[in-house]
């Protein structure tokens, strides 16, 4: 939580975890010769959550020349869980019983450890900071392109779901509608925006590989 917790009035700013990140790479760029490293042969990897981080890292002009190629494993930034719109402090503050408090600021760093954790984790992603991430992930990798609104679109699009994740020899059958179910989710979390992000990328990037 704390390497994504923003707040409305900014005293938590948010994405200090992609800024740590950041940083750790900008110190292998300057430091790495000292181990015998190239710092103009860079690779920088994430699988998942870190999938998306490396792929964040890429399109943050403050990394330019620290690193030279990047692979993202099983996450991209177009995942649709990997950004949020609005500040999540306020409502964790509220949770942790701070909102009362003449400084939940405070209040929050005098909980322990155990007092401050959370199972909830869908909240903690990357915020749209206008700094590092400066605009949505989709408008950054396809240079502000907006495709037409179609108010018909999400009937087209539930009609071809259905068709393309409906077992028609067993459409009623509950192992096969779990399996579908489970089919979908990964397509939409992993596949889609893997693709996508891949021909994003190729569009300005000389050489992408999709394993």
């Amino acid at each position: 939580m704390f390497g994504f917790i923003q707040s409305a009035d900014g005293k938590l700013p948010g994405n200090q975890g992609l800024l740590n990140q950041h940083l750790g790479i900008k110190w292998v760029h300057e430091n790495m010769h000292a181990f015998t490293g190239n710092p103009n042969d860079v690779t920088i990897f994430g699988e998942s959550a870190g999938g998306a981080s490396v792929d964040f890292q890429s399109l943050y002009l403050g990394n330019q020349g620290y690193f030279q190629r990047v692979i993202a494993q099983s996450g991209t930034v177009l995942d649709y869980r990997a950004v949020r719109a609005t500040p999540n402090a306020e409502p964790f503050i509220a949770k942790k019983g701070c909102e009362r408090e003449p400084d939940p600021l405070k209040c929050l760093r005098e909980l322990t450890p155990r007092q401050l954790q959370d199972d909830d984790t869908k909240d903690w992603q990357p915020f749209i900071d206008r700094d590092f991430i400066v605009a949505a992930p989709q408008e950054i990798i396809f240079a502000g392109v907006v495709k037409p609104k179609n108010d018909k679109i999400a009937a087209i699009i539930g009609k071809v779901l259905d068709f393309e994740y409906t077992d028609w020899k067993h459409p009623n059958d509950s192992a096969t509608l779990r399996f579908s179910l489970t089919n979908m989710a990964s397509d939409a979390a992993f596949f889609f925006p893997t693709i996508s992000t891949v021909k994003g990328h190729a569009v300005v990037v000389v050489t992408v590989w999709r394993l």
